[in-house]
């Protein structure tokens, strides 16, 4: 098997990778606690081979150098469960990669996410350098390999494990350091995965949700990429990767040379992907480069994401890099060169760093999920992250506390539905979520600034505006057309609706419909009739009676000018008086010759007439006439018999 990888090493190059962040090194782990520093010491009491244990945790750096031991002296850990429980600093001494000599085999080893920081592989004796060297069937989860340091001059290389063969598999681990590849043939190099060999039928093998910001250089022939350097396939095998990311830099500078024309190939995802037997599969998806891809010796054999032949779907590169994405190539054993292949490759582009950024892009990689996560305010990788990185990192709650700065001091003038949906919306923030919630934490934020946008005014209170409208007189018909119009206008002007903060407007309606009411005028009253009256007055009332001309001129005196329509009565009063002295004028009485005549008149004599008010006095001188009258007539008669 090793020769074969030889023989094919020999066609193809790549170069050594000097991964550098393009925005710096992703830094998975927001702080470092309780961190146990190796001394270079080993402690394997924890294990006893005559009595296996199916689980073990690691609690120190020395177990788990313990660990690395055991197994390179051939114990065997198949089907063991391991669990690191802390964060472990291996202080740069040189380290034995676990499986360094004899395979590690079966085991499943959980990180816990915790970080192994400052792992150095530099001894020259090795074939297989990283945290873990030769394994099989093994299951490594949830490992952070922070600030690594490999130096390698022939093998297989990758800074979380060298080699995996059949069902092996990684999930949700991160690498960061750098790897120099200086001499020798690169079988693989990788930044979180040197090979994975599915040697068996029906095996499986796959590295998901995993990244890398590891710098690879290297000036020799051989398989490198960001992720994991070759990949080969037995019958009815299936190798997938899936939901990766590379941020580092890979360059290599040997041009090398290739069948077919490809030369010096540097890959970002994946160095080859080639089955030995057409019935292997493979499977790239999801994945995007951010880091830089380059080989210097030849310009034309970088590739963005793969060559492989299999399908690669839904990845992305940057475009910046300027080459292909993708190369679909397979194998041709019998002319010992490379052929076209017969992958698919679909939804797969390059993309500006800027779009990387974005939340469509995000969208995008998680489509309907959320295995992918972009970290606030991150200068240093603004780009998407694996949600289970975020963890380690507080979520921001800025826009939280932004939201909460615009709630209104003074809540008291809202409706009280309004306000409890607010109080719900804050009192809803749960603070200290991590990271990876942060879509949570920012949908308490637009909880908060949706329910300040949907808060409602009280209404104004409109009880004075109605007091005053009650006062309108029922009958405005009395007043003035003016007073009644500024009237009218007063109350046109009230507008209906308006809330707390317009209560000025509303007591300003009131008072204006109660000045108005104030201010309106009545009608003058009408004095035709007393007119009418008047005219009526004799012109010479001499020939009336002292005491019915004085009625008269009373009724007239009493007339008093600029009564109002609510007086009206008052004013056909006077002219039903005037009327009434009128009628009642009666006449002076005419005496000729000791006889009343009418109009004072009598064959055109005219002799003192005595006032009807000294009616006693000119009785008794008609009495007096009288008798006299009648004396005469009897003296006349007894004169006339002789008597």
């Amino acid at each position: 098997m090793k020769k074969v990888y030889k023989i094919l090493t020999v066609f193809f190059i790549m170069i050594t990778v000097m991964l550098m962040n393009v925005s710096g090194e992703v830094k998975v782990q927001a702080t470092e606690q309780n961190v146990d520093v190796w001394d270079g010491g080993v402690d394997i009491s924890w294990y006893d081979s005559s009595n296996i244990k199916t689980s073990y945790d690691i609690l120190n750096a020395k177990q788990f150098a313990g660990l690395a031991q055991l197994v390179n002296a051939g114990e065997d850990f198949d089907g063991v469960i391991l669990n690191l429980t802390t964060d472990i600093d291996l202080n740069n001494i040189e380290w034995t990669p676990i499986g360094g000599s004899n395979r590690f085999t079966g085991a499943t080893f959980n990180g816990n996410g915790h970080t192994i920081m400052n792992l150095t592989v530099t001894a020259d004796t090795n074939f297989f350098y990283g945290l873990f060297g030769w394994t099989q069937n093994v299951q490594l989860n949830n490992i952070i390999v922070k600030d690594g340091n490999i130096i390698a001059n022939g093998g297989e290389v990758g800074m979380l494990v060298a080699d995996m063969i059949g069902n092996s598999n990684v999930y949700q681990c991160y690498t960061s350091g750098t790897v120099v590849f200086t001499d020798g043939i690169a079988d693989a190099v990788g930044g979180v995965v040197g090979q994975i060999y599915n040697d068996s039928d029906g095996s499986y093998a796959s590295i998901k949700e995993s990244g890398s910001s590891v710098s690879i250089t290297s000036d020799q022939a051989g398989q490198y990429g960001g992720i994991i350097g070759w990949v080969s396939t037995y019958d009815n095998s299936l190798f997938e990767i899936t939901d990766c990311y590379y941020a580092g830099k890979l360059t290599v500078s040997d041009p090398g040379a290739a069948t077919n024309g490809i030369a010096g190939i540097a890959v970002s995802i994946i160095g080859y992907g080639f089955p030995d037997n057409p019935s292997g599969e493979y499977k790239i998806i999801n994945c995007y480069v951010s880091g830089i891809v380059e080989n210097t010796g030849d310009t034309t054999s970088a590739l963005g994401i793969a060559l492989v032949d299999g399908t690669v779907s839904n990845c992305y590169w940057n475009s910046a890099l300027g080459i292909v994405g993708v190369q679909q190539m397979t194998w041709d054993k019998a002319n010992a060169g490379f052929i076209q292949g017969t992958g698919q490759t679909t939804s797969t582009e390059e993309k500006s760093l800027e779009a990387f950024k974005s939340s469509d892009f995000l969208a995008t990689l998680n489509n309907g999920g959320t295995t992918w996560g972009i970290l606030n305010n991150n200068s240093e990788y603004p780009y998407p992250l694996l949600t289970w990185q975020l963890k380690a990192f507080a979520a921001d709650y800025a826009l939280v506390d932004q939201a909460l700065g615009k709630v209104p001091a003074d809540l008291s003038i809202y409706t009280v539905e309004t306000t409890n949906a607010l109080n719900n919306a804050i009192v809803g923030v749960i603070r200290g979520k991590d990271a990876s919630e942060q879509s949570l934490v920012n949908s308490y934020a637009t909880m908060i600034e949706t329910a300040i946008q949907q808060l409602e005014y009280k209404p104004a209170d409109y009880t004075k505006v109605n007091v005053a409208t009650a006062k309108v007189p029922l009958d405005l018909n009395i007043y003035t057309d003016e007073s009644v119009k500024e009237l009218n206008n007063a109350i046109n002007a009230v507008v209906q609706g308006k809330n707390i903060t317009e209560q000025s407007i509303v007591d300003g309606y009131a008072k204006a419909i109660e000045t108005a009411i104030n201010q309106l005028k009545y009608k003058s009253a009408d004095y035709t009739k007393v007119n009418e009256a008047i005219s009526k007055v004799p012109s010479d009332l001499s020939i009336y009676t002292d005491t019915s001309v004085n009625e008269l001129n009373k009724s007239l005196e009493a007339v008093e000018k600029g009564k109002n329509i609510t007086e009206q009565e008052v004013v056909n009063g006077y002219a039903t008086a005037i009327e009434n002295a009128i009628s009642n004028l009666k006449k002076k009485t005419i005496v000729v010759d000791g006889i009343d005549v009418d109009d004072n008149k009598k064959d055109n004599k005219v002799v003192k007439a005595t006032s009807t008010d000294d009616r006693t006095n000119v009785s008794l001188l008609i009495t007096m006439l009288i008798v006299s009258g009648g004396i005469l007539i009897l003296k006349y008669k007894s004169s006339s018999k002789g008597i």
